[in-house]
């Protein structure tokens, strides 16, 4: 690698990616900067909290060996494993 890059060209470019995934990291390595690695921690289900996507609330009914039981109001339960689950669903407040 050249080193690391001109203020103003790091300005530019910051303009013209802001927003997308993965810019700022790069541009911490370009910079020589030390990079975070910190991920947010995952949120587990567990048995009587709820959840939603955008179809609407479900209720978690349990958690068997890796897989999550749901439901939405007055439908069939649902089965999903919990890394399927915790992609597709966020937590309600």
């Amino acid at each position: 690698m050249s080193g690391p890059l001109d203020p103003a060209v790091q300005a530019r470019l910051a303009l013209r990616f802001q927003g997308q995934a993965g810019f700022q990291t790069w541009l911490a390595r370009q910079s020589g900067a030390p990079v975070s690695a910190s991920k947010p921690t995952p949120v587990a289900p567990a048995a009587s909290s709820r959840w939603s996507d955008e179809h609407g609330p479900v209720r978690v009914m349990g958690i068997v060996e890796g897989y999550v039981v749901a439901r939405r109001k007055g439908a069939t339960p649902f089965l999903l494993s919990t890394r399927d689950f915790t992609a597709a669903f966020r937590p309600r407040p």
